[in-house]
Protein backbone atom coordinates (compact mmCIF):
# COMPACT_ATOMS: atom_id res chain seq x y z
CA UNK A 1 0.00 0.00 0.00
CA UNK A 2 2.32 2.34 0.76
CA UNK A 3 4.58 1.72 -2.56
CA UNK A 4 1.41 2.72 -4.48
CA UNK A 5 0.92 5.72 -2.18
CA UNK A 6 4.17 6.82 -3.32
CA UNK A 7 4.41 5.84 -6.86
CA UNK A 8 1.08 8.60 -7.13
CA UNK A 9 3.15 11.44 -4.49
CA UNK A 10 5.80 11.02 -7.15
CA UNK A 11 3.47 10.69 -10.41
CA UNK A 12 1.77 14.17 -9.27
CA UNK A 13 5.07 15.81 -8.88
CA UNK A 14 5.96 15.38 -12.00
CA UNK A 15 3.28 15.79 -13.61
CA UNK A 16 3.22 19.31 -11.77
CA UNK A 17 6.68 20.02 -12.43
CA UNK A 18 5.69 19.64 -15.91
CA UNK A 19 3.38 22.13 -16.26
CA UNK A 20 4.08 24.56 -13.14
CA UNK A 21 5.63 27.19 -15.47
CA UNK A 22 2.44 27.68 -17.34
CA UNK A 23 0.74 28.88 -14.20
CA UNK A 24 2.97 31.97 -14.81
CA UNK A 25 1.65 32.82 -18.28
CA UNK A 26 -0.09 35.94 -18.12
CA UNK A 27 -3.89 36.18 -18.96
CA UNK A 28 -4.58 39.33 -20.00
CA UNK A 29 -2.27 42.53 -20.85
CA UNK A 30 -0.69 44.20 -23.64
CA UNK A 31 1.87 43.13 -26.32
CA UNK A 32 5.55 42.92 -24.03
CA UNK A 33 3.27 40.84 -21.93
CA UNK A 34 2.67 38.49 -24.80
CA UNK A 35 6.06 38.40 -26.14
CA UNK A 36 6.88 37.63 -22.34
CA UNK A 37 4.32 34.51 -22.25
CA UNK A 38 6.24 33.46 -25.34
CA UNK A 39 9.94 33.86 -24.09
CA UNK A 40 8.48 31.61 -21.15
CA UNK A 41 7.13 29.00 -23.27
CA UNK A 42 10.02 29.20 -25.86
CA UNK A 43 12.54 28.34 -23.02
CA UNK A 44 10.35 25.29 -21.09
CA UNK A 45 9.89 23.75 -24.13
CA UNK A 46 13.94 24.12 -24.88
CA UNK A 47 14.02 25.11 -27.90
CA UNK A 48 17.24 26.59 -29.78
CA UNK A 49 19.16 25.07 -27.13
CA UNK A 50 22.32 25.96 -28.14
CA UNK A 51 22.05 29.82 -28.97
CA UNK A 52 21.65 32.38 -26.48
CA UNK A 53 20.91 35.53 -27.68
CA UNK A 54 17.63 36.14 -29.41
CA UNK A 55 15.91 38.53 -31.45
CA UNK A 56 12.41 39.32 -30.84
CA UNK A 57 9.76 40.51 -33.88
CA UNK A 58 6.04 41.92 -33.09
CA UNK A 59 3.07 41.82 -35.47
CA UNK A 60 0.23 42.49 -35.20
CA UNK A 61 -2.37 40.37 -37.27
CA UNK A 62 -6.65 41.89 -37.52
CA UNK A 63 -7.75 42.74 -35.36
CA UNK A 64 -7.59 39.98 -32.51
CA UNK A 65 -4.52 38.12 -32.66
CA UNK A 66 -0.59 39.31 -32.44
CA UNK A 67 2.57 37.59 -33.89
CA UNK A 68 5.68 37.46 -32.27
CA UNK A 69 8.74 35.74 -33.68
CA UNK A 70 11.82 34.64 -31.79
CA UNK A 71 14.85 33.87 -33.55
CA UNK A 72 18.47 33.80 -33.27
CA UNK A 73 20.27 36.70 -33.13
CA UNK A 74 22.69 36.05 -36.18
CA UNK A 75 23.45 39.61 -36.97
CA UNK A 76 24.71 42.27 -34.75
CA UNK A 77 22.66 45.55 -34.42
CA UNK A 78 24.40 48.76 -35.44
CA UNK A 79 25.20 51.99 -34.27
CA UNK A 80 24.84 54.58 -37.04
CA UNK A 81 27.42 57.82 -36.93
CA UNK A 82 28.17 60.12 -39.73
CA UNK A 83 31.19 61.91 -38.09
CA UNK A 84 32.06 59.33 -36.24
CA UNK A 85 31.28 61.93 -33.14
CA UNK A 86 27.78 61.49 -32.64
CA UNK A 87 25.99 57.87 -32.50
CA UNK A 88 22.46 57.07 -32.90
CA UNK A 89 20.93 54.13 -31.13
CA UNK A 90 17.58 54.48 -32.93
CA UNK A 91 17.92 50.75 -34.55
CA UNK A 92 18.49 49.60 -31.13
CA UNK A 93 15.77 47.18 -29.03
CA UNK A 94 14.78 48.62 -26.69
CA UNK A 95 13.22 46.30 -24.36
CA UNK A 96 14.78 42.72 -23.32
CA UNK A 97 14.51 38.99 -20.88
CA UNK A 98 17.03 37.54 -19.64
CA UNK A 99 16.45 34.04 -18.34
CA UNK A 100 18.03 30.92 -18.20
CA UNK A 101 21.65 32.35 -19.63
CA UNK A 102 19.97 33.79 -22.90
CA UNK A 103 18.70 37.25 -23.87
CA UNK A 104 16.04 37.97 -25.84
CA UNK A 105 15.39 41.75 -27.43
CA UNK A 106 13.23 43.51 -29.17
CA UNK A 107 12.07 46.94 -30.18
CA UNK A 108 8.94 48.63 -27.95
CA UNK A 109 7.83 51.27 -30.18
CA UNK A 110 6.38 53.04 -26.71
CA UNK A 111 10.11 53.75 -25.94
CA UNK A 112 12.68 55.53 -28.23
CA UNK A 113 15.79 54.59 -26.13
CA UNK A 114 17.60 51.39 -25.32
CA UNK A 115 18.72 51.10 -21.46
CA UNK A 116 22.16 51.43 -21.11
CA UNK A 117 22.24 47.66 -19.05
CA UNK A 118 21.33 46.54 -22.79
CA UNK A 119 23.24 48.93 -24.45
CA UNK A 120 26.20 47.66 -22.15
CA UNK A 121 25.54 44.40 -22.65
CA UNK A 122 24.92 43.63 -26.26
CA UNK A 123 28.28 45.60 -26.72
CA UNK A 124 29.87 42.63 -24.41
CA UNK A 125 28.67 40.02 -25.76
CA UNK A 126 29.67 41.41 -29.34
CA UNK A 127 26.36 42.20 -30.97
CA UNK A 128 26.84 45.82 -31.93
CA UNK A 129 28.54 46.92 -35.31
CA UNK A 130 29.24 50.39 -36.29
CA UNK A 131 27.96 51.58 -39.81
CA UNK A 132 29.54 54.93 -40.67
CA UNK A 133 27.63 56.45 -43.20
CA UNK A 134 29.21 56.52 -46.93
CA UNK A 135 32.50 54.68 -45.42
CA UNK A 136 31.53 51.35 -43.45
CA UNK A 137 28.75 49.21 -43.50
CA UNK A 138 29.07 45.93 -41.56
CA UNK A 139 27.97 42.93 -42.92
CA UNK A 140 24.78 41.43 -42.91
CA UNK A 141 23.77 37.56 -42.54
CA UNK A 142 20.92 35.86 -44.46
CA UNK A 143 20.76 32.63 -43.62
CA UNK A 144 17.55 31.00 -45.02
CA UNK A 145 17.54 27.44 -43.31
CA UNK A 146 17.60 29.18 -39.86
CA UNK A 147 14.04 28.72 -38.13
CA UNK A 148 12.32 30.94 -36.31
CA UNK A 149 9.54 30.07 -33.61
CA UNK A 150 6.05 31.95 -34.48
CA UNK A 151 3.41 32.94 -31.57
CA UNK A 152 0.02 33.84 -32.45
CA UNK A 153 -1.70 34.97 -29.47
CA UNK A 154 -5.19 36.06 -28.88
CA UNK A 155 -5.29 39.93 -27.90
CA UNK A 156 -8.30 39.29 -25.69
CA UNK A 157 -6.81 35.93 -23.63
CA UNK A 158 -3.04 35.25 -23.75
CA UNK A 159 -3.10 31.89 -22.83
CA UNK A 160 -4.71 30.84 -26.33
CA UNK A 161 -1.82 30.69 -29.10
CA UNK A 162 -0.35 28.46 -31.43
CA UNK A 163 2.96 27.86 -31.92
CA UNK A 164 4.56 27.30 -35.24
CA UNK A 165 8.82 26.36 -35.91
CA UNK A 166 9.80 27.79 -39.62
CA UNK A 167 12.39 28.91 -42.12
CA UNK A 168 9.64 30.96 -43.35
CA UNK A 169 8.99 34.54 -42.67
CA UNK A 170 5.74 35.59 -40.06
CA UNK A 171 3.14 35.91 -42.69
CA UNK A 172 4.60 34.27 -45.89
CA UNK A 173 2.56 31.18 -45.08
CA UNK A 174 -1.15 30.11 -44.22
CA UNK A 175 -1.38 31.26 -40.68
CA UNK A 176 -2.46 28.14 -38.15
CA UNK A 177 -6.09 28.27 -36.69
CA UNK A 178 -6.86 29.92 -33.70
CA UNK A 179 -10.39 30.69 -32.41
CA UNK A 180 -10.26 33.72 -30.53
CA UNK A 181 -13.86 34.54 -29.88
CA UNK A 182 -12.69 37.88 -29.07
CA UNK A 183 -15.97 40.18 -28.19
CA UNK A 184 -15.43 43.90 -28.93
CA UNK A 185 -17.66 46.42 -26.61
Amino acid sequence: MKSIVLKFLVLITIIEGCSSWKNTLTLHGNYNDAINNAVTDFINKKRMRQDSVFSIHFMNIGDSIWGISISQAINKISVVTEDEIKYSYKAFPTRYIEKDKKLFYWKDTTQNTPPQYLVNKLYAINKVDTVIVNKVIPERIIDDALKSVHYYFCQCNLLRYKTMVTKSTMGWYILPMINCNCSRH
